[in-house]
């Protein structure tokens, strides 16, 4: 069982704690211990407690149990992390990660991500489909903070570390149904074969399903639904006792039926509004108004007969090859390569009428190389990684917009078809070519029993080549030092601190041209960190209750802001570069064993993020509010474990998360407040000896609102929308291993 981790107010932790210490010796005869948990945080195996990096680690079980069901429910567990919407993105099969205020706002605009996602330690090269579907999982970490020793490139803010289960020289086999509201219906299953001595192989598959829950007020079917199905086979082969080959080939496909945001109104049109429709004689009784807002919160007007979409499919490949050449000594190759096809359609006035409307396409295909070396040395004091790094990813789009179209009449009154005297934006084809090289080394020197020294450093090269039809190319080429040092210090065998400070680098870019930006590419710089952070990992009570404070301090600099223009021939979206803030914060992760059955969870997180300066950059100030940055997340939990006879187990397990208020974009003109919310999960399981597994789970039991992005278009098409979260759920889930 992995670390369980939530988020927590102040005084429920301390009041947590004071009655752990007393129940401890209410308790005393009652043994329970927590179990240790590995990590590969710093690319070798070692126990969380002894690593000196703020890491949160679950496993495939503390995901189940606290209903972690997609990647967009890892902000319910983890602290300091945010998963959003993209703006103006396909509000449903992509996600944009913030962690400690470091994120991305969408993608298609030039820039990389913060928060770099890792599958099976290959690097994922797009925002869209990131969505996952936690299938088939060993482990998820998410390192919090800069990683720009170890992982480099897009890390700024923190990597998101995805394990999958490797096959195993064991027989295995289960397949799991389930049901639930809307429609939910999924069937997935595994099967793990080994085959001689030599080989072993695992088959993963899975097909989840879900109809949508915003109703359309034109009478069409409700938008959010989502269509999952997943193929994964993994082959492992030992040639010799010291060489393990590990090839995995993988498809997913997804598909979302129409995005689930609310539109509330009134909606009024302003002096950036396309003139062209509400002001045309043509359109005159057909206005853009307060008939297309929601009425209710999970509504919206709908959009006539071209459904909003996103529909994206990535196989991958990777080949990872591991020898161990004598003692600690070992070598690692890591091949990966991975193709992310996506198009969707959005429609950001929300309405039937031909104002605003986008499609888009995309093909992301990344192929990576690293030599990764382990060893110890000097009588195993000092313990050190290094390796070389190369990635190359061409990203492809096409995007067109149009403010024309004949559609069906959704509303009484409205006429068959609109004569739209307005412009068309033709389609426009980039291609963004990344060719990325990387040396680093990383190790920790035990001086003395106790004390510890950490370092590391990073050389990296980034060279960029951007096209697109009817604009001059764009070439530029980026290099980063990034380095980090501290140390580590063992009180006892049950508590560690350390102290680190390290840099982060997020290379710079070009803004694609498009018809609002007739000077073609437009560059914008890179980004830099330095962060210092200090944490205690400590157990208690013979290993009953756990605690592992962090505190940090980030001094940011050439921060990439995408600054947002309405006009009235549609948004001009483009990356500049703001002069520097500083985010500091608190988090804490905890957990307890009060008896052999029950354990509690939780964690928080205390975040403050401000400008220092803001440059040149537009559409803010010194006092603008970060995008994605809460002042307070926190979550508290716990499983109770009957045990019933014949080996059967009956678990149940309660949590809870709290998310503040915060704002959906950087720049003021196109923010909106996000307000407060909770959510409330709980789990019911029954296992019958080896085989049977049935759970009855919900979630969102009190049907709270939620919303995960949203965008103000006031001053472009008078509407905004809020992303909803899903509403109440219930489900129930058969699992048979044979």
């Amino acid at each position: 069982m992995k670390i369980q981790l939530s988020q927590q107010r102040p005084v429920a932790v301390l009041s947590m704690i004071a009655s752990l210490f007393i129940t401890s010796e209410v308790r005393a005869e009652e043994k329970a211990q927590l179990e240790e948990i590995v990590v590969t945080a710093q690319k070798r195996t070692e126990n969380l407690q002894n690593t000196p990096v703020a890491v949160t680690a679950l496993s495939a079980d503390a995901l189940t149990q606290r209903n972690v069901l997609t990647t967009q429910d890892l902000m319910q567990v983890t602290p300091g992390l945010q998963v959003s919407t993209q703006t103006a993105g396909d509000g449903g099969g992509s996600a944009t990660f913030f962690l400690r205020g470091m994120g991305q706002q969408r993608s298609a605009n030039g820039s990389e991500p913060a928060v770099g996602v890792y599958i099976d330690d290959i690097y994922y090269p797009s925002l869209e489909g990131t969505i996952f579907s936690i299938l088939d999982i060993e482990q998820v970490e998410v390192l919090r903070g800069p990683q720009g020793t170890l992982f480099g490139r897009n890390t700024i803010g923190g990597a998101i570390r995805y394990t999958t289960q490797k096959p195993s020289k064991e027989f295995e086999a289960s397949a799991t149904v389930t049901g639930g509201s809307f429609g939910r219906h999924d069937v997935t299953g595994n099967l793990n074969i080994p085959i001689g001595d030599l080989v072993d192989v695992r088959l993963t598959v899975g097909r989840l399903k879900t109809s949508g829950y915003v109703r359309q007020q034109d009478g069409a079917a409700n938008a959010g639904g989502v269509q999952t199905e997943l193929g994964r086979i993994q082959v492992r082969v030992r040639p010799t006792d010291s060489v393990v080959i590990d090839l995995t080939l993988q498809d997913t496909k997804q598909y979302v039926d129409g995005f689930a945001y609310n539109m509330p109104g009134p909606i009024v049109p302003g002096p950036l509004f396309p003139s062209w429709y509400n002001l045309n004689p043509n359109h005159a009784g057909n206005l853009y108004d307060n008939r297309f807002a929601s009425q209710c919160t999970y509504c919206q007007a709908g959009t006539g007969a071209t459904r909003e979409f996103a529909n994206t499919q990535s196989p991958s490949a990777t080949l990872v090859t591991s020898w161990n050449l004598q003692g600690d000594l070992t070598l690692k190759s890591l091949t990966g390569w991975t193709r992310v096809k996506n198009q969707g359609f959005s429609d950001q006035d929300g309405s039937p009428l031909p104002i605003f409307q986008a499609y888009g396409a995309g093909t992301d295909t990344a192929t990576s190389e690293e030599l990764q070396i382990n060893d110890k040395n000097f009588d195993g004091r000092f313990e050190w990684v290094g390796g070389l790094y190369y990635y190359h990813e061409n990203s492809l789009s096409d995007a067109s917009s149009s403010t024309t179209q004949a559609v069906p009449p959704p509303i009484p009154g409205i006429p068959l078809e609109f004569v739209g005297v307005g412009t068309t934006v033709p389609a426009s084809i980039t291609s963004l070519t990344t060719l990325s090289y990387a040396a680093y080394i990383n190790g920790t020197y035990h001086l003395f029993d106790k004390l510890s020294l950490l370092g590391g450093f990073r050389f990296s090269e980034d060279d960029k080549h951007d096209t697109s039809v009817g604009f001059p190319e764009e070439r530029g080429s980026f290099i980063s030092k990034t380095w980090r040092y501290g140390m580590q210090y063992q009180w006892t065998d049950s508590i560690m601190t350390y102290a680190t400070a390290s840099t982060g680098f997020r290379a710079g870019g070009f803004n694609p041209p498009s018809t609002t930006t007739p000077a073609g590419f437009q560059s914008f710089q890179p980004e830099y960190d330095r962060s210092y952070e200090a944490g205690a990992r400590m157990d208690f009570l013979d290993r009953r209750l756990r605690l592992n404070p962090t505190v940090f301090y980030n001094n940011w600099t050439g921060i990439q802001v995408q600054t947002v223009e309405p006009t009235p021939q549609g948004l001009l979206i483009f990356l500049e570069n703001a002069g520097r803030a500083h985010t500091y914060g608190f988090e804490l992760e905890a957990e307890t064993k009060v008896t052999e059955n029950l354990l509690l969870f939780g964690n928080a997180s205390v975040l403050k993020a401000h400008y220092g300066s803001v440059g040149t950059a537009n559409g803010i100030t010194v006092d603008s509010r970060f995008q994605r940055a809460p002042l307070l997340t926190y979550a508290l939990g716990g499983t109770y474990t009957y045990d019933l006879t014949d080996a059967a187990k009956l678990r149940s397990t309660l949590n809870w998360s709290w998310e503040a208020s915060q704002h959906s974009t950087p720049t003021d003109n196109d923010t909106l407040v996000l307000p407060s919310y909770g959510l409330l999960n709980a789990r019911l399981e029954y296992s019958a000896a080896a085989h049977w597994t049935f759970a009855a789970f919900g979630t969102n039991l009190l049907n709270k609102t939620s919303y995960l992005g949203g965008v103000n278009y006031s001053s472009n098409v008078a509407s905004a929308h809020y992303d909803l979260g899903r509403p109440r759920e219930w489900a129930v889930s058969a699992r048979y291993n044979f």
